[in-house]
């Protein structure tokens, strides 16, 4: 172990970008599916194992590299905290689990994964991740558009939409959503700092990118990313408000610690007992004819569940 922090820590950190990128490309899921897919098709075993050893296996690097940088006193900041407070309850609970031999497999990659996330947290800055995720969901956007366009087998789903590589259109409009609302923040940036002269290049080709990904978001036809960056939206520009008055001292932090994250929790609680509440409603404002694509009943069966079992 020694040695191999030792080399990690000589590697030039452009190594450790491309590492990232084919980390974060991997686990959208639809890149790894694909490279199976053949193997699976003529295969006759099950072919998950070989996906869960693939996403494992991609995410060692990024466990070993937490272990290294991760202080104590990180893990006792309340959202590292809660985090893996959350992740060793879903883990334990495999002891008592109606079917533990599944439940363990997926807690450990629960486990594993949000571990990787933290990695990524921990190590780089916010433009740093939002360009290493920018780029990472490129290669999925890129070759699900060339999928379609060369007609690969299961590329469009029998209603016409766009599933490229990832085999549901659930899956590749996320990755899509995230590629555009990347590319948009770093559009941001550039424009807001201006410090090379060649940014006018660089801000073309997010703007390209931007309108890339947002063209195969619309040929998915997913309502569910398409809310989900409304949300988002919503909430950047309340909190890019809230730090607008910070700067100009019309709030106090201390303020913010006592009122703002409270009311932050309520407004949301709030909005999404709305959405539910009313999603009648809201569906006739839309003219569509399921807002959640029948995960409603889902979601009630596990919430009932839970009343059940809480435990």
């Amino acid at each position: 172990m020694p040695s191999v922090i030792a080399m990690l820590k000589r590697s030039p950190k452009w190594v450790e970008y491309a590492y990232v990128v084919v980390l974060i490309t991997a686990l959208t899921q639809g890149p790894v599916f694909k490279l199976w897919w053949a193997s699976a098709k003529v295969s006759e075993t099950s072919i998950s194992e070989t996906y869960r050893f693939t996403f494992i296996a991609i995410q060692i690097p990024a466990l070993i590299l937490l272990g290294y940088r991760i202080q104590t006193s990180r893990l006792r900041a309340a959202p590292v905290a809660f985090l893996a407070g959350f992740v060793s309850w879903m883990w334990i609970s495999t002891l008592w689990a109606t079917s533990g031999r599944d439940t363990i497999v997926e807690a450990t990659i629960l486990v594993v994964t949000a571990a990787a996330g933290l990695y990524l947290a921990r190590s780089f800055s916010h433009i740093e991740q939002m360009l290493l995720v920018c780029i990472a969901m490129q290669p999925g956007v890129i070759f699900s558009y060339i999928a379609v366009k060369r007609n690969w087998e299961l590329a469009v789903s029998l209603e016409g939409h766009w599933v490229g590589i990832y085999f549901n259109r659930n899956s590749l409009a996320p990755v899509a959503a995230v590629g555009m609302l990347a590319a948009l923040g770093l559009l941001w940036v550039v424009l807001c700092r201006r410090y090379k002269q060649w940014w006018p290049v660089l801000a073309f080709i997010l703007i390209d990118i931007a309108l890339l990904n947002g063209y195969v978001l619309y040929r998915t036809r997913s309502s569910t990313s398409v809310g989900a960056i409304v949300a988002f939206s919503l909430v950047w520009v309340f909190w890019s408000v809230i730090r607008a008055m910070l700067r100009r001292g019309i709030l106090t932090m201390d303020q913010v610690r006592r009122y703002v994250y409270s009311l932050f929790i309520i407004a949301a609680t709030i909005g999404t007992w709305i959405l539910f509440k009313f999603q009648a409603t809201i569906l006739r404002w839309l003219d569509e004819e399921d807002f959640f694509n029948g995960r409603a009943a889902i979601w009630h069966y596990g919430w009932t569940g839970f009343l059940e079992r809480p435990i």
